[in-house]
């Protein structure tokens, strides 16, 4: 079971935006026992969530809600926490029935400075793509480079190629008796021929380099485009900064007004005792008095 928890309150002296959500509630939710609360879905960490909900009273937990597409935000356990959005809709949290009471102030400034801890090291994972980037686009530059000569020497390759197929074609046109020359040749046309694979080689690894390095290109794309849309939550975490600071002043005021309601209640406690001890003493001076009264009547006549 989970019990709703608003951040703000909702005046409940508001008759018509009482009649606007129960017609709200009845066009888009279904019906709901009064005294049941929605069960929120599971969760991944990282996954978002939109609940759209419209209060039917303010001031009590029950609730119609209707599922919407993600955009809110897990937070660290025992509770979740969402973006609520809707007709007469507070910020608010869904937290474990069993959990709620073991739930303390300093848990939301825990979770503001989670979520700057997260956003700090978004940005060093940005930093760190923009550097390989960096570094991928010099490797390209000298693969480039690279390329081009390897593209000369294969094209150098080719033509000592083709003389030397000229020139066994001579050869064996024309029959020469010297056996050296020929066999020298043949060799010069293999050694060609070998080291024009390897250039094949070569060109078809570096091919394959080029193709992974546009693939992590558009993967650090993707990484600019999410962190820029980080930035609503920059401007977030810095008034929910401000408000921890706030909330620090009213928390420190708070227990010096508990210290000092105790101090009253125990100068109230001692100020009963005293007035309980002066009646007591009140009540004897008056039996006191009552009966020296008795006393003087008795012996006027004489």
């Amino acid at each position: 079971m989970y019990v709703f928890i608003t951040s703000k309150k909702t005046s409940t002296n508001s008759h018509s935006n009482n009649k606007i959500s129960q017609e709200s509630a009845v066009k888009h939710c279904n019906p709901r026992p009064r005294n049941m609360q929605p069960e929120p879905p599971e969760f991944l960490v990282g996954e978002k969530a939109t609940f759209k909900h419209i209060k039917r009273e303010p001031e009590k937990t029950t609730f119609s809600r209707q599922v919407g597409s993600v955009t809110g935000v897990r937070w660290a356990e025992p509770f979740y926490e969402f973006t609520l959005q809707g007709d007469h809709v507070d910020a608010g949290r869904w937290y474990k029935q069993t959990e709620l009471d073991q739930f303390k102030e300093g848990t939301e400034l825990e979770n503001r400075a989670a979520e700057a801890d997260i956003l700090s090291k978004t940005r060093s994972s940005l930093e760190t793509a923009r550097t390989e980037s960096e570094n991928l686009r010099v490797q390209n530059e000298a693969l480039s480079l690279t390329l081009t000569d390897l593209a000369l020497r294969l094209a150098d390759a080719r033509a000592r190629i083709s003389d030397l197929e000229e020139s066994e074609a001579q050869a064996k046109t024309a029959n020469v008796a010297s056996d050296g020359w020929p066999l020298h040749v043949y060799q010069n046309l293999e050694a060609a021929r070998d080291e024009n694979d390897g250039l094949r080689q070569r060109i078809a690894t570096l091919s394959t380099a080029s193709e992974a390095h546009k693939a992590v290109q558009a993967d650090l794309a993707t990484a600019l485009a999410q962190v820029a849309e980080l930035e609503p939550l920059r401007e977030q975490i810095a008034t929910l900064s401000r408000e921890a600071e706030a909330h620090g002043v009213v928390k420190a005021e708070l227990e010096a007004a508990r210290v000092r309601i105790a101090e009253l209640e125990k100068e109230a406690t001692g100020q009963e005792a005293i007035e309980t001890k002066l009646n007591a003493i009140i009540a004897q001076l008056t039996v006191m008095n009552v009966a020296s009264g008795a006393g003087d009547g008795g012996s006027a006549p004489q």
